[in-house]
């Protein structure tokens, strides 16, 4: 039996989903290669998955994204910079909470709303842990699952491609701790993108 963390009381029945799974695959591991991670085996909620490479302070790469996240998102960004599709005055932080996520190790759990063009607002939630790399002097990865918490087959139809960061924002400690800090330090600086 999986013990759940306090922070995913309220989420989504996808983050508790995935969260049991990776506890699982893990085993005695602080955490999971990425050969462990079977699709197959997450099949109630792959649309609802992305999996990220992070490849350098500046560039983290989506390399998997499921078709619930194109649709709540409103665009498709697979193979995108998630630093570049931050608002500038984001990246930072965001370079920051995966950095440290996949270094520390740790994971997270956030939320927040989606604005939709019509004006409405959606709530969602989310839970990112990492991944080892499969091969040496390979990136390591984040597995994560964002959902609506009251789904009612939103689909967003969004003219820009932004990806703000959450509202609600939290790591989660595997095993290794959390940094006492909740964002970058003064000398944070990230990179530019340096090819895919």
């Amino acid at each position: 039996m999986v013990s759940m963390p306090p922070a995913l009381a309220d989420a989504p029945e996808a983050c508790r989903a995935l969260h049991a799974y990776w506890t699982a695959i893990r085993g005695d591991a602080l955490v999971p290669h990425r050969r462990r991670l079977d699709p197959l085996e997450l099949m109630d909620i792959l649309p609802q998955l992305q999996i990220l490479e992070v490849q350098s302070p500046g560039v983290i790469r989506c390399r998997l994204l499921g078709t619930g996240l194109c649709a709540l998102f409103g665009f498709d960004y697979t193979g995108r910079n998630l630093i570049e599709l931050a608002p500038p005055d984001q990246r930072r932080l965001r370079s920051w909470r995966f950095w440290t996520g996949v270094h520390r190790p740790c994971g997270c759990v956030f939320g927040g709303p989606v604005l939709f063009p019509s004006g409405a607002r959606a709530r969602y939630g989310g839970i990112a842990l990492p991944l080892l790399p499969d091969r040496d002097g390979a990136p390591p990865l984040v597995v994560s699952v964002i959902a609506v918490i009251a789904d009612r087959g939103w689909i967003n139809a969004r003219q820009y491609r932004v990806l703000p960061l959450p509202e609600e924002f939290g790591f989660l400690d595997i095993g290794a701790g959390v940094p006492e800090q909740d964002g970058p330090p003064a000398d944070w600086a990230i990179d530019a993108e340096d090819g895919p």
